[in-house]
């Protein structure tokens, strides 16, 4: 999971980062909140991939921990693996130039 929260936590700083310029320019013009909107939105999506990788993460953790909820996080972390590679490879192919 490392490799996931390593990449994804570079974009939740350019995606603060966008923020923090978005809320800038709308303070200028108001349309550009909505003209942006749907870019924001399906980027904050994407964004959302890192907390869930943090999770897997503490996932793994636990279940090093304690076997004794072993199928419950195996399952869990096979779905947050899925997830995550469908996420970054969505991020990747919609952020390329």
């Amino acid at each position: 999971m490392n490799k996931f929260i390593w990449a994804l936590s570079k974009s939740v700083a350019n995606w603060q980062q966008y923020s923090i310029r978005l809320a800038l320019k709308a303070k200028k013009d108001r349309d550009i909140k909505g003209s942006s909107s749907v870019d924001y939105l399906m980027y904050s999506g994407y964004i959302m991939g890192y907390f869930w990788a943090q999770m897997a993460q503490t996932a793994y953790v636990k279940w090093l921990e304690s076997l004794k909820i072993k199928t419950f996080i195996v399952l869990e972390l096979k779905l947050l693996n899925f997830i995550l590679k469908v996420y970054y490879l969505e991020q990747s192919l919609w952020l390329k130039p």
